[in-house]
């Protein structure tokens, strides 16, 4: 109980929008997890050979593979490079998202108005 009150509190304190934002990374989350309890009867099936490529799914399937089956080495080094590239694209693009957002000093922006913002920054 101690361990989950301090990640609560500042939860509690976030508007109802932004916690619906946080939803589909939550469920893309949840999908990767699911894909790892299922996959453990067995670890070489298609959807987790698969799944362990895709950036939201490969911090579950390809450690489930890993610790039950053997998969080939470039298979892993390729499951982690395609995770260490997709958290630098993401988290690039994120703070051009967020240095625009910043920008609109409380208006909050369209998706139209992102889309230029990015081309201004040649995304």
């Amino acid at each position: 109980m101690r361990r989950c009150m301090p990640p609560s509190a500042p939860s509690s304190a976030v508007r109802k929008i932004w916690r619906r934002r946080f939803m589909p990374v939550t469920f893309l989350s949840l999908g990767g997890f699911y894909i790892g309890i299922f996959g453990m009867g067995t670890p070489d099936a298609m959807i987790v050979k698969v799944a362990s490529f895709i950036p939201f799914f490969s911090p579950f399937a390809m450690f489930l593979r890993i610790g039950l089956a053997s998969p080939m080495f470039w298979e892993t080094a390729l499951s982690f490079v395609i995770l260490f590239v997709s958290i630098f694209i993401f988290g690039w693009l994120s703070a051009k998202i967020y240095h625009t957002g910043v920008l609109m000093y409380g208006k909050r922006p369209t998706f139209k108005e992102l889309r230029k913002a990015m081309k201004a920054y040649k995304v």
